[in-house]
């Protein structure tokens, strides 16, 4: 329930002329001065061409390292459009994003697309663009990596990106499923779109803040 999430439904209503269905699922974990699924600003939203829904897991979830990725995974079952993503509440998207990617997909077939992502300290301070570790391909760290959130895939893979997100639910599933993808699936980097923005965390940021330019 980051306060950024706002921001992010923003930058989903703008993704015109397509139409799309956010589902949000929350855990009870909230950021402080954050939101909650019940709160106006999260639900004033709706349209033609944007529809919203709130999924509250009440249920404990003790014995699952990594919440969050147990909610993509859920998520991704969830879903029953044609092109799915999943986006973080750290997150905003550019306009045009889902656009460009679904129109290079149905061009050459790709089974899914991903793009740059720009990195910010604040919602008002950007770091620099990610052209050193998000690239897909063996970076100079020595490990492949798509940044989950800047990745559209079709509906063929879906079940398969939830086995990965389900088999490797730590730190680093994004690491698996990079390897997963290039090696066994269609698809394609849109270096020459910066169609993602993301927050960095507090344990990443010297890290990022080293390596943008």
């Amino acid at each position: 329930g980051r306060k950024s999430l706002v921001r992010l439904i923003q930058s989903l209503i703008r993704q015109k002329p397509l139409q799309i269905t956010h589902l949000i699922l929350w855990d009870h974990k909230r950021s402080k001065n954050g939101y909650g699924p019940g709160d106006e600003d999260v639900n004033c939203c709706s349209s033609t061409s944007y529809r919203c829904y709130h999924y509250v897991m009440n249920h404990p979830m003790t014995s699952v390292e990594r919440v969050d990725n147990h909610l993509r995974k859920i998520g991704i079952s969830m879903a029953t459009t044609q092109y799915i993503t999943q986006i973080d509440d750290d997150c905003w998207i550019e306009d045009g994003w889902f656009a460009a990617a679904i129109h290079a997909m149905e061009q050459k077939k790709y089974n899914y697309v991903f793009c740059k992502r720009r990195l910010w300290e604040s919602e008002s301070v950007c770091l620099g663009e990610d052209n050193y570790e998000s690239i897909g391909t063996m970076n100079q760290f020595g490990y492949h990596l798509m940044e989950t959130n800047s990745i559209i895939f079709t509906s063929q893979v879906a079940m398969e990106v939830a086995r990965i997100t389900h088999e490797h639910n730590e730190y680093g599933h994004d690491r698996h499923l990079a390897k997963y993808l290039i090696n066994h699936q269609y698809g394609l980097y849109l270096s020459s779109f910066v169609g993602l923005n993301q927050l960095v965390p507090d344990f990443l940021f010297e890290f990022h803040k080293t390596n943008c330019k």
